[in-house]
C-alpha cells in the first residue's frame, strides 16, 4: 500500500499501528511517500515500522 503521508491513513499513532499489524498479518507492505517508511525490505520487515 502506498500512501503519500501517514496522517492520510491514521489520525494517531496507535491507529496507524494497529493498522501496520493488520497490514503485516495480510502480507501487504506499506509504504510512505512523505516519512520515507517501507515495509517490505528487510529492515522495515523487522522493525515493522515501530521507528515511528
Amino acid at each position: 500500500m502506498l500512501v503519500w503521508a501517514s496522517d492520510r491513513i491514521a489520525r494517531s499513532v496507535k491507529h496507524f499501528l494497529e493498522i501496520l499489524d493488520e497490514l503485516n498479518r495480510l502480507n501487504i507492505e506499506f509504504v510512505s511517500f512523505r516519512e520515507q517508511i517501507d515495509t517490505g525490505g528487510p529492515l522495515g520487515r523487522a522493525t515493522g515500522g515501530r521507528c515511528c
